[in-house]
């Protein structure tokens, strides 16, 4: 029997901590940005990985293919810039029967977020990457986001049978998610919470 897979792939600072939380409550094997290499026992990160395996020629999850849920797959500094949700389509023709959760919210509290994570460190190392001002990067993040939730929908929309969901934090209930994975993952509504939440 082929083991179901879910990819969260909307953008970070979406609740990828949250659910990877939910899924580990369950019993799941649920990696979040890195997990352990089998054979060094090094933290591995899991979009690094993805940009290594396709410089190769390989497989994008190729190495790292054997968890069940997968969440934060990005690896932004600014030195390196690697976007694994980027991968979505070469992820589904590979694993068509899997779930593909685009997670989203609003816009606005999204920047916020981004802006304030790692006290503004992450924000530094973005602007520095790109060589943008911050509220270049802000206006940067935003269109894209923008572009990759228009592919991840026009992609989707033509799957008649695919495991697609939109899921908003900003106006959904987690019982959306919860019932759409539950065929195959059983989730309990109470173990849902915030976590990774970047306070002010």
């Amino acid at each position: 029997m082929i083991e179901k897979k879910v990819y969260f792939i909307g953008m970070n600072k979406i609740a990828t901590t949250s659910f990877h939380e939910l899924f580990k409550s369950s019993g799941y094997r649920s990696w979040h940005y890195s997990c352990m290499d089998e054979n060094t026992w090094q933290p591995l990160i899991l979009a690094q990985q993805m940009g290594q395996n396709v410089d190769e020629g390989k497989y994008v999850m190729s190495s790292i293919d054997h968890s069940q849920v997968y969440s934060d797959l990005f690896f932004h500094r600014d030195y390196a810039w690697v976007d694994g949700v980027r991968w979505f389509k070469s992820i589904y023709n590979a694993h068509p029967d899997s779930y593909f959760v685009l997670q989203t919210r609003e816009m606005e509290a999204w920047l916020d977020s981004k802006r304030r994570h790692k006290d503004g460190d992450y924000m530094r190392r973005c602007c520095e990457y790109h060589d943008l001002n911050h509220d270049e990067m802000l206006e940067w993040f935003r269109n894209d986001r923008e572009e990759h939730e228009d592919n991840v929908r026009s992609f989707f929309a033509n799957k008649k049978y695919a495991n697609f969901l939109e899921w908003d934090l900003s106006t959904d209930h987690i019982s959306k998610f919860i019932d759409f994975v539950k065929r195959d993952f059983t989730l309990k509504e109470k173990d849902w919470g915030r976590h990774g939440k970047t306070y002010k």
